[in-house]
């Protein structure tokens, strides 16, 4: 990462799994810095209405890329950053996560979705709870994350319990 921006944006994406939609509207007074969480008011279902937690290495990025900050929305766009009343853009947070990506050397393009599946798969492999990374993903069913976002991890457990030794 290049900036406190950028690593604000990274630690979120990894410690929260959070559609680009919702870190373009997310507003620093979704954030309880004190009990590491987030609330999101809204999402892409119905049920999307949940609480997500940040990792301290999160919270700290935030709180630094944040500064002397404390309402309005978290990403601004980079023209007219005074004007608090309009969002980044979902365009300009992917642009910012595939930069972030590219310059790592990743062999995919790295949008805030993969960011999220990536979350997702390090959620389940520490926890092995499929419920709990479908409600912190915000879907409506454990169907979708099964699905869309843990199909390689059930396949690799699958794989173990049939063929190691």
């Amino acid at each position: 990462v290049q900036n406190d921006r950028e690593r604000a944006l990274l630690e979120l994406m990894l410690s929260t799994g959070l559609r680009v939609g919702e870190i373009a509207k997310l507003r620093i007074s979704d954030i309880d810095f004190d009990k590491r969480k987030i609330h999101i008011p809204e999402g892409k279902t119905e049920n999307a209405e949940r609480d997500v937690f940040l990792t301290i290495k999160a919270r700290n990025a935030l709180q630094k890329y944040l500064g002397h900050r404390w309402q309005g929305f978290v990403f601004r766009p980079d023209r007219n950053v005074i004007d608090d009343k309009k969002p980044v853009t979902t365009g300009s947070i992917n642009d910012w996560a595939k930069e972030i990506g590219e310059r790592a050397g990743c062999h995919c393009v790295t949008t805030v979705h993969v960011y999220r599946k990536t979350f997702a798969s390090m959620e389940y492999r520490r926890t092995k709870d499929v419920k709990y990374v479908s409600i912190l993903l915000g879907h409506s069913s454990t169907a979708v994350t099964e699905k869309y976002y843990l199909v390689d991890d059930l396949k690799e457990i699958e794989y173990q319990a049939l063929y190691a030794a």
